[in-house]
């Protein structure tokens, strides 16, 4: 899995960020991906097998920590889910996400798309399509701040977002997730940074099952967990137990 950090400032922006997610496997599978259209969102699978869900509709815990835009679960090989959702110790990480703590209009702070403060997405269009064996889905996003308000205090939207979720079908090794996001600045002044400390994280993400045999490699070997960013060479592999019952995957 692919992961980056950006932070970069501009008046008004286009952003192109393009990720692969593989999930890896021994064995032989291949049928076609179909999506199923749910009251909050879209399934992909194939065959009977889930494969991962996109949640379109906002949910939250207890009226608090409301989030949609994002992926989860998101399945292994042999069914098992890989991604948390409000996790104890982080209750605003979710699945497989993308979103940034810095969100300025100028000097105005508009909110922490990552801790989930004062912004929200508004998944105003998705389109769907069937590619030979694979489906692609297509949204338009946009993002608004309750900082940010119009005469009659209605959010204005700053940032136009537009994502595309290709899921491939099974091959004799792995699986392909191909996820594609742009961002355009609606108005002009917008900046995004990371969080505001040495580790500077934020944009694509994924909160991941941590098992306690969890192991981490990318095309040079294993990788110890650093409390900074650390060098993933291209890509990077997360393997463990991520199920009970389970062998592992990752």
């Amino acid at each position: 899995m692919n992961f980056h950090n950006y932070s970069f400032t501009s008046i008004a922006f286009k952003r192109i960020f393009g990720y692969t997610i593989a999930i890896f496997s021994t064995l032989v599978y291949g049928q076609k991906i179909e999506i199923d259209t749910l009251n909050d969102g879209f399934l992909f699978r194939e065959g009977n097998s889930p494969v991962l869900k996109y949640q379109i509709q906002p949910k939250s815990i207890n009226g608090k920590f409301s989030r949609n835009n994002y992926i989860h679960p998101l399945y292994g090989w042999n069914g098992e889910v890989i991604t948390e959702d409000f996790p104890e110790d982080h209750l605003h990480q979710r699945g497989v996400f993308w979103a940034w703590h810095q969100i300025y209009k100028d000097s105005l702070r508009l909110g922490d798309g990552w801790t989930l403060e004062h912004i929200h997405w508004e998944i105003e269009t998705t389109n769907t399509k069937s590619l030979l064996n694979s489906f692609l889905i297509s949204n338009k996003v946009l993002w608004l701040s309750s900082k940010l308000l119009d005469s009659v205090g209605k959010p204005i939207p700053f940032i136009e977002e537009r994502n595309h979720i290709h899921v491939q079908p099974k091959t004799e090794h792995y699986r392909v997730v191909d996820i594609s996001i742009s961002l355009k600045a609606l108005i002009p002044g917008i900046r995004l940074g990371g969080s505001e400390d040495e580790k500077g994280y934020g944009g694509f993400s994924a909160r991941i099952k941590l098992p306690e045999d969890l192991k981490f490699r990318n095309k040079n070997g294993s990788v110890n967990p650093e409390n900074t960013a650390v060098e993933g060479h291209g890509w990077m592999d997360f393997t463990g137990n991520l199920e009970d019952g389970q062998k592992n995957s990752g």
